[in-house]
């Protein structure tokens, strides 16, 4: 049975507003797998908090798609298969939004489903075995919850704490903050 990953990576994980980051998508057979993958179909939605750069969505190594699409936020590619040891690596930027909240965890996922035999496959591959089926990793497909063909990787940056200034005291008590008078030493 093929077992793919993915594994998503940000060049900046304390990206913050205005900033530019890179995500890079890596497809990979994992560890064990034990055939060729095939029909593979990732998606990526583009999290709110970043706005995508046009004309930047590329693969940039390993095997190309078949496709390679952004709709709106959703990014898509496809690929016919994906043969033991082989690798497909995408990669897109995005600008991180002036209005992002500090300290929040962003979060991209990509993910792909994926089949064990090339195109269509028949309902039963066996007139013994009705779980003998192509899995899918539809589980509404023949065969159930052994479809589970379908792995996602995720990348997440958190913007930094912005600077704040307090004021913790002044040389003349009689004058509070913010009301402090010409010459007076504040201490923040």
């Amino acid at each position: 049975v093929p077992v793919l990953q993915v594994t998503k990576t940000i060049d900046s994980p304390n990206a913050d507003a205005g900033d530019l980051v890179t995500y890079d998508i890596v497809i990979a057979h994992a560890p064990g797998s034990g055939a060729d993958a095939f029909d593979l179909n990732l998606t990526d939605v583009v999290p709110a908090e970043v706005i995508y750069q046009a004309g930047t969505l590329a693969h940039v190594g390993g095997v190309a798609p078949a496709s390679l699409n952004i709709t709106g936020t959703t990014i898509t590619a496809s690929y016919t298969g994906l043969n033991i040891g082989q690798t497909s690596t995408l990669r897109f930027q995005a600008r991180v939004r002036d209005d992002v909240n500090a300290l929040q965890t962003v979060t991209n996922t990509a993910s792909v489903a994926y089949t064990t035999l090339p195109g269509s496959g028949a309902p039963s591959l066996s007139p013994y075995n009705a779980l003998a089926v192509e899995r899918t990793g539809n589980p509404n497909d023949p065969g159930g919850l052994a479809n589970n063909l379908i792995v996602s990787g995720s990348a997440t940056f958190t913007p930094p704490a912005g600077i704040s200034k307090v004021v913790l005291g002044t040389s003349l008590p009689a004058t509070p903050d913010p009301n402090v008078t010409i010459g007076e030493r504040v201490r923040y």
